[in-house]
């Protein structure tokens, strides 16, 4: 079998997460020992991720999540004040669907923004577009968009395009 041109195939159909995947199994000699619907399904599976990355990732982007947090790394044993079934939900992205919010509340230093970039990153990894940002810079680029009269074409992007939106700092200056 032509090894080339199946992988040029494949990078042209846009295949590339199966073409690096079969280029894998090219290198390792014991790949060969599978069977063909075994070679294949692992094929499918290296697309089926690389695909579902990719949409991550174009979700992640514009939701300006200024941590990197992730869900898998919240620490259920620091006392937040939060149920552990309430912050399963929000990981879980059910807030999105009912248009529901977010609101954490607490002393400074105990992981609210943390907590909020992790359900955002949640929320982008189920499909949702999420948006992130600071309310007193919310407010102060509200008031200049009043200023230039343009406040109905510059609330569209944050309040009609996403399905969640996450607001921090609530109360803080600057």
């Amino acid at each position: 079998m032509l090894t080339n041109p199946t992988l040029t195939r494949l990078r042209t159909m846009p295949r590339t997460g199966m073409a690096d995947a079969y280029e894998r199994q090219q290198a390792q000699a014991d790949a060969t020992a599978l069977s063909f619907d075994d070679r294949l399904g692992l094929l499918v599976d290296a697309e089926g991720m690389t695909r579902q990355n990719r949409r991550v990732a174009r979700l992640l982007k514009p939701a300006h999540l200024r941590l990197a947090a992730v869900p898998e790394d919240i620490d259920y044993h620091q006392r937040r004040g939060l149920e552990p079934t309430l912050r399963r939900t929000r990981c879980q992205g059910s807030w999105i669907l009912p248009h529901q919010n977010i609101v954490l509340t607490g002393p400074t230093g105990v992981g609210k923004s943390w907590l909020a970039c992790a359900f955002g990153t949640a929320a982008c990894r189920q499909g949702f577009s999420v948006r992130y940002g600071r309310v007193p810079r919310l407010c102060q680029e509200a008031a200049a968009a009043t200023d230039r009269h343009a406040y109905p074409a510059w609330r569209r992007p944050f309040f009609a395009v996403v399905d969640g939106l996450i607001w921090d700092d609530w109360g803080l200056s600057s």
